[in-house]
């Protein structure tokens, strides 16, 4: 998956038709609904503001057509933002009517390049983590610890009771490594679980 470097607007005209891409980093639904509100009342006169978007998961997803014909807008701003294998982008294409109408094609066309034009040469590579959590006595929190900090990585919300409770944030490289030492296992609860395999 990728995230956007930066944020970004971009500009194309279509048979007089002006066409005005964002491109936001957006985390939630909530926030989503606030840069949308923004916009709209940047672009109160703007006859569609149309926006696709992707949150943490490709499956989590919002667009819409603001009144263009059905799939001419929203659908080709969320391809683009899919084919860039993005996650937590929200792409928002204002327009302002020309004149001339598109026609279904040419507006699927103009919203996709539009779209595009924002997020083109602006993407990272980012890695994915899952939260593993931890319930283990002493000692073998303490060799836990150690071949954690060997590779840099921190814990979480460590808890000294009668055993160590602790959770743990790592993408699938650190997994691999963290798994010659351990066994990590996932619950019926959906939940990941830290167990020592220790020798």
């Amino acid at each position: 998956m990728k995230k956007i470097l930066s944020n970004r607007e971009y500009k194309l005209v279509v048979e007089r038709s002006k066409f005005l891409a964002y491109l936001f980093e957006c985390k939630d639904s909530e926030t989503m609904q606030e840069i949308l509100n923004k916009v709209r009342s940047e672009h109160h006169s703007a006859n569609h503001v149309c926006f696709g978007c992707v949150l943490k998961d490709i499956n989590e997803y919002y667009s819409s057509d603001d009144g263009e014909p059905s799939g001419t807008a929203g659908l080709p701003i969320l391809q683009s933002i899919r084919e860039c294998d993005l996650i937590e982008t929200l792409v928002i294409v204002v327009r302002y009517f020309g004149g001339i109408k598109l026609g279904v094609p040419g507006l699927f066309r103009a919203y996709k390049e539009a779209s595009f034009g924002t997020l083109k040469d602006n993407c990272a590579e980012v890695k994915l983590k899952t939260l593993y959590e931890g319930n283990v006595d002493y000692s073998n929190f303490n060799l836990i610890k150690n071949i954690l900090e060997k590779k840099g990585i921190n814990l979480q919300k460590v808890e000294f009771l009668s055993l160590v409770k602790f959770s743990v944030y790592l993408d699938n490289d650190e997994i691999k490594y963290v798994e010659k030492y351990t066994k990590l296992t996932r619950k019926t609860d959906q939940k990941y679980v830290f167990k020592v395999k220790m020798q």
